[in-house]
């Protein structure tokens, strides 16, 4: 093969032109091209890689870490993230991490009256306007959570129970279930008539817990259907609402089996391993059996747990529960005090754990055990024992605790809670458990407002 090659001499060509033959604009044309052509390769081998798609398990890792109130947030980022953190299976993962984090967080709701009756055994002028706040230990300020006006629909207020986030809110008229850190209010419809309640101030025989067959939320509750006051015997009941959190409408239903034994209604009650735990007894009736009233959420049947040999006086009892485990605190004397194990096996025995001498007496239906000790109130003030040197502190007075909404910089309200008639406290972990359908909705335009 011949290649042709045209040679011409630079003086014919002129100016414009070069030795290839090649004009001097296209030329620079050429150049150019040639040049942004090497910059895009170059831009190609050294630009940053852009980060691939995320699968679905990663982001549930990540959103599953994080704590409620980012959550709450999250989930107006797309519909995807809103499907993981409202899908029932991240709602227990969530739940589960943190339980396991062993925060010592405390939930404080004071109680105020609206004015004073005199010589009332338990006052029926409770403020419907109720706040829930978080503190922590060490913390000299408790958060808002959620402030709530009732609108008058109770007068007196009882000792609530807190169980994964949730509180059971139980009132002279009506009984409430309430998330606080997602401000989810159920209000639960009204039960069997109970002859005890309308004719004395008693507190309603309620509590609740996680049946671990359905993964559902079920409250029981006690209700007396008649007392014969010669012989001092009774005829029991037992109904149970499940808590659905669909929107479907809950509804009360009575349990197949009776309860065998009364409970006391102003006692502690305790919820351990799928089951609701009573001390048995009443004011009401003559004394039958002592121990405790098991109730098993999935089949809903009862059982008698006895206890110690040495626990013989249930007045001087109190059940409590923390971390999987049930315990047992025995009131030895005015300062001393016995704290028990329960093994759920079928000898049902109770081991002994610790022994306290403390400095005061208090009442043992305010007492709770942690990981690292008993606290109980007396007063306004939050005492710790701890478990391995015994020693008493003062954690807490709540009176004096600085509160109010955080914002960016400062703390809205800084009072102290002086004219507080009482505080419901206790042990607390946020969660995304919902009560009822349209939780998420309202929680998450409430935290953007």
């Amino acid at each position: 093969m011949h290649t042709r090659f045209n040679i011409v001499e630079d003086n014919k060509l002129g100016d414009h032109t070069n030795l290839h033959g090649i004009s001097v604009e296209n030329k620079k044309l050429v150049d150019n091209t040639r040049t942004e052509r090497i910059f895009i390769r170059t831009y190609k081998r050294r630009r940053v890689p852009t980060a691939p798609h995320m699968s679905e398990d990663i982001v549930f890792e990540i959103l599953v870490r994080l704590p409620v109130e980012d959550l709450l947030r999250f989930q107006t980022v797309c519909k995807a993230w809103r499907a993981i953190i409202t899908e029932p299976r991240f709602i227990r993962m969530h739940l589960q991490r943190s339980a396991s984090k062993n925060k010592k967080c405390f939930l404080i709701v004071p109680h105020t009256l609206d004015s004073i009756i005199e010589e009332e055994r338990w006052p029926s002028t409770f403020s419907n306007n109720i706040q829930f706040y978080q503190w922590q230990e060490n913390n000299g300020t408790a958060r808002l959570l959620l402030a709530k006006d009732f609108h008058k629909d109770f007068g007196s207020v009882y000792r609530m129970i807190h169980r994964h986030g949730l509180v059971l809110f139980p009132t002279n008229t009506k009984v409430y279930v309430i998330n606080p850190a997602i401000r989810d209010v159920l209000v639960l419809p009204n039960g069997r008539r109970d002859i005890l309640l309308p004719s004395r101030n008693y507190p309603q025989t309620i509590d609740f817990g996680l049946d671990p067959c359905t993964n559902k939320y079920k409250v029981a509750r006690f209700f007396y259907r008649a007392i014969n006051i010669i012989d001092q015997s009774c005829s029991m009941g037992m109904e149970v609402l499940t808590i659905c959190g669909d929107g479907s409408d809950a509804s009360w239903r009575e349990t197949l089996e009776d309860p065998p034994y009364p409970v006391h209604g102003f006692r502690v009650s305790a919820y351990f391993k799928g089951s609701l735990f009573w001390i048995i007894g009443s004011y009401a009736i003559k004394q039958t059996s002592t121990g405790l009233l098991r109730f098993h959420l999935e089949d809903e049947s009862f059982s008698l747990i006895p206890l110690p040999d040495s626990a013989f006086d249930d007045e001087l009892v109190q059940i409590m529960e923390h971390g999987e485990k049930l315990y047992l605190a025995q009131s030895q004397s005015p300062q001393h005090l016995l704290i028990w194990m329960f093994c759920d096996n079928r000898s049902h025995q109770w081991i002994q754990l610790y022994s306290f001498n403390i400095l005061e007496p208090f009442n043992l239906h305010s007492a709770t055990m942690l990981h690292d000790g008993l606290y109980y109130r007396i007063g306004s003030k939050l005492f710790r024992c701890r478990t391995e040197s015994g020693d008493v502190k003062v954690v807490a007075c709540m009176n004096q605790l600085r509160h109010g909404r955080e914002t960016a910089a400062s703390i809205e309200d800084t009072s102290s809670w002086a004219n507080v008639h009482t505080f419901n406290w206790m042990p607390y972990m946020q969660s995304l458990v919902p009560v009822t359908m349209a939780r998420c909705d309202k929680a998450s335009h409430r935290l953007l407002q």
